[in-house]
Order: C-alpha cells, then structure tokens, then sequence
C-alpha cells in the first residue's frame, strides 16, 4: 500500500564462499557448479568464510516518488567507481528504482558493508586453468524484522576476485629467470639457422694450407710432408 512504511532491517552478515573446482581431463570452458552435476570428471569443493555481522536497524530509509525519478533519470550515470559514501552529491542523489517498478512511491537506503580477509588464512589468488580452477564469492545475508513467525531475508552473491601484489625480491627472481629463458631460446634458435654445405671458396683453402705450414714445432711429427723448393 502507498501509506505502509518500509520494514525494519535486522542484522547483516557475509560471508566469504571459496571455490575449487577440479578435473581429471582437460576442460575447455570455465567450471560451474552446474557442469559437475552431469560430468563425472570434474569435481566441485566449497567452504565458507564468515567475515563480519552487523545490525541494521538504525539505518534510515529514503522515501522516492515518481517525479523524483523522473528528475533523476535525467542524470548522466556515473560509474560506481567514482562514488563515495561520504560525498554529499552521492549520498543525496535518488537511487533509481527496479526494473520491476511501475508507478507509486519507492524506498530506498544505502548499507556500508566492510570486507575484510581473516589474518589467519592464505588466500590463492584466483586462477583458472585447464584442471584446476580457484574462485570466490561473497555472500550477504539480510534479515528482515518482520510480524510473522519467521522473519524473511534477503541474499545477495557478489563475484569476488582475489590478486596478490609480488614483492621486489620476486620481481628480480622472476626478471633473473625470464632473462635466461630469453637467452636459451635465442641459443635454441641457433640449430635451426640455415647452413650452407657448398664447398669452401678458393682464398679459403689457400689460407688453410699457409696455416699447415706454419705449424709448431713440436706438432711437425704428426703434420703431413711438405715439399720446400730452394
């Protein structure tokens, strides 16, 4: 009804999902959930992190009509990653209605959700590869206080990737070792240069005959005879 008030928000918690997936043959897409279901090769392993909970009660909710959203469709959007929470241009700024919205007033509100990883834990970045695959999700949970016996909830399912920052000493073993691949593949590269097998040049086999000549004494035992005219 247009006068029913928004209900009041309960506790909010998320929590982290880890994923791996892996495979006894060569896969050729990226894993699902779905696809080890059907296919016997590839198997699916999951667990959950819990990272934090905190109460929502105090959070205001915004009321939103229809000539507010239309002034605010009028609006260039701007990209998530230019706002902040403690802007006030942001924080003012009508958030656009659901796709499933038709006419009639509208609530809206904004819940800041810390992520923080467990100190505890080593994370692996996330990976995919033709047997093994690492990914991560993160789960919030939104309880809703309500005047049933039992209170409804909300789930959302962020896809969360995972990177790691190498240290200084990493980059110049990684430098060191590239540098050298670089060097055995151009060495490598060498055996596949084409050789000519044409007989030497004259001049060549001349140079080869006055180097014979001049050959050390202690090798003239082992060197062919060579005739000296006076």
């Amino acid at each position: 009804e247009e006068n029913s008030p928004p209900p009041r928000l309960g506790a909010m918690s998320s929590k982290l999902k880890v994923i791996t997936f892996s495979a006894s043959s060569v896969r050729t897409t990226i894993p699902s959930r779905a696809m080890t279901r059907f296919d016997m090769s590839q198997s699916y392993y999951s667990e959950s992190l819990s990272l934090s909970s905190r109460c929502m009660e105090s959070v205001e909710w915004t009321h939103h009509s229809s000539s507010s959203l239309a002034s605010s469709s009028d609006l260039e959007r701007r990209d998530s990653a230019f706002s902040t929470l403690s802007s006030s241009s942001t924080s003012s700024r009508a958030i656009e209605a659901s796709s499933a919205y038709r006419s009639g007033s509208y609530y809206t509100t904004r819940l800041l959700v810390p992520v923080t990883l467990p100190k505890n834990k080593s994370f692996v970045p996330t990976f995919h590869s033709c047997l093994i695959s690492r990914t991560y999700s993160l789960d919030l949970h939104l309880s809703v206080n309500g005047t049933g016996v039992s209170a409804p909830s909300l789930t959302l399912k962020v896809p969360v990737q995972i990177s790691a920052e190498a240290s200084a000493e990493h980059w110049s073993e990684v430098s060191e070792f590239a540098q050298g691949a670089i060097e055995a593949v151009r060495e490598s590269e060498q055996y596949f240069v084409p050789r000519s097998v044409a007989p030497p040049a004259a001049d060549l086999l001349e140079r080869g005959n006055i180097a014979a000549q001049g050959l050390p004494p202690s090798y003239s035992f082992f060197a062919p005879a060579v005739a000296r005219v006076p």
